[in-house]
């Protein structure tokens, strides 16, 4: 149903999947061309898979927030599933590992920078698709 290749063991775990945002970045109703590598959602998949993979498990996350939301939930009860899982930010962990301070602070900048990045790139696609869906 989605055309983009995911593979569901039933129909209801496929509803479930489009319910939980899945419609919001899902690749499937992009035409292919020359040009759809330029299309907002194609930039950002390609963007994540080629800096940390990590940033499609947040995509998911800020998808299902969104659908949530959509469907009427308030943003407080949205985000409230994922408030203990995000103690502390990637890039401090991350940078944590680092014993050097001076290349611990360009690891913690890299990895904000790639999330800022990410960001961007995913509020852009997912506005985009929210437009073309009439759900702005």
């Amino acid at each position: 149903p989605h055309s983009c290749g995911a593979l569901y063991c039933s129909p209801h775990c496929s509803t479930l999947h489009s319910l939980n945002g899945h419609t919001l970045t899902c690749c499937g109703p992009i035409p292919p061309s020359s040009s759809s590598s330029s299309h907002p959602l194609i930039i950002f998949k390609t963007y994540a898979i080629q800096t940390n993979e990590i940033i499609l498990a947040v995509e998911s996350i800020v998808t299902k927030i969104i659908s949530l939301c959509l469907r009427g939930a308030r943003y407080s009860n949205a985000v409230m599933l994922w408030e203990d899982f995000t103690n502390v930010p990637w890039w401090d962990v991350a940078g944590g590992m680092v014993e050097e301070e001076e290349e611990r602070r360009r690891v913690r900048e890299s990895m904000m920078g790639v999330c800022e990045e990410a960001g961007r790139m995913l509020g852009e696609a997912v506005r985009g698709r929210l437009e073309e869906n009439h759900l702005e």
